[in-house]
């Protein structure tokens, strides 16, 4: 009798470990519901589809835009330039018109330097102006 109580202990435990496909299908479903939007596959998809779009964009958008971007620089520098010609034309201008005599430079040193700095200060502020370098 023991070997019939053992071969019914193992084809009950056998059918305890099948499970119906319809089981199967509802628990797969109740998984998938409780499942973090994070981890779904469609996430990823999405995720990776905007990755490559950014990617993309960001090799043909500064393609289109490629001459403001290399005289950007240049500009700049024009710009910083301006800067300073204006406050040494301020400079020269104001040891000119005190002539107090403190001044390292002569009077004709001095519009010298005047004029070469307001040329100077021309073509910087033209080429801010204009886009040249």
């Amino acid at each position: 009798g023991s070997e019939s109580g053992e071969s019914h202990t193992s084809h009950s435990e056998d059918d305890l470990r099948e499970v119906s496909e319809e089981t199967q299908l509802v628990l797969g479903k109740a998984i998938k519901a409780r499942e973090a939007w994070c981890v779904r596959r469609e996430v990823y998809w999405v995720a990776l589809a905007m990755l490559l779009g950014m990617c993309i964009l960001s090799m043909v958008y500064p393609a289109r835009r490629i001459k403001p971007l290399v005289n950007f620089a240049p500009t700049q520098n024009q710009a910083g330039r301006r800067r300073y010609l204006t406050r040494s034309c301020a400079h020269f201008t104001r040891e000119l018109v005190l002539n107090d005599g403190f001044s390292r430079l002569t009077k004709s040193q001095l519009s010298s330097a005047l004029r070469y700095h307001l040329k100077e200060l021309q073509d910087a502020d033209k080429a801010v102006r204009m886009g040249g370098v």
